[in-house]
């Protein structure tokens, strides 16, 4: 929750974002969105996936990131590479046809050398039926991945690489509040080992994870 923050999504999935009264109004953007200090100009609104955290900054920032960015700005900050081989995988099934999956890869592959690669898919049909045009409100299908790539060649530099892809469809949008009824399902793997770039050592045996939720709105 995030005070004097309105997001809305406009007709052709982009945000229109108002922070503190100062923001997006038409074509004019006053709220600019980044990863990793990288400012996106699309997708800024699918889904965030494999996040550390999300930081809100009031603006004026155009000192940080730009004149343009008079409302504020919205920052994603990536999850880095673990310092042991870890494995996650999520699965969502739910009514209107709900499928969500979601699978992350994260480890070291040599001593100063970290990658982690996350990918995920999102589908639902519509969940308002038109009876006139023979049609279903709401449709969606989104997907994209992300590898991320940490090297740290000693202990005063570190070096990040990340290349994010993402894809949106969103078919006759509706603003009904119904949502699927969901049923969640994540699975998590830690092998241990020790690794430079977190300085850190995890016990050996590897161990296994197992949640499942419902989730009904």
């Amino acid at each position: 929750m995030v005070a004097n923050l309105n997001i809305d999504e406009a007709h052709d999935n982009t945000p229109d974002v108002v922070l503190r009264g100062v923001g997006s109004f038409g074509l004019v953007a006053g709220v600019g969105f980044y990863v990793n200090d990288v400012q996106v100009f699309e997708g800024q609104i699918a889904r965030p996936i494999d996040i550390e955290r999300i930081e809100v900054l009031k603006g004026p920032v155009g000192t940080l990131f730009g004149g343009a960015n008079v409302g504020g700005a919205i920052k994603y900050v990536t999850k880095e590479p673990t310092s042991t081989w870890e494995n996650e995988a999520s699965v969502e099934l739910g009514s209107f046809s709900t499928r969500n999956y979601q699978a992350v890869v994260s480890g070291p592959i040599s001593d100063t050398v970290g990658v982690r690669a996350s990918v995920y898919y999102d589908s639902h049909d519509g969940n308002v039926y038109d009876t006139v045009n023979k049609f279903d409100y709401g449709a969606a299908n989104d997907h994209g991945a992300r590898v991320t790539v940490v090297a740290a060649p000693n202990e005063s530099n570190k070096i990040h690489l990340c290349s994010p892809r993402t894809t949106t469809i969103r078919v006759r949008r509706t603003s009904c509040t119904s949502r699927p009824t969901r049923i969640r399902i994540h699975a998590r793997c830690r092998i241990g080992s020790s690794h430079p770039l977190s300085g850190t050592s995890a016990p050996s045996p590897s161990s296994w994870t197992i949640r499942w939720r419902r989730i009904s709105r």
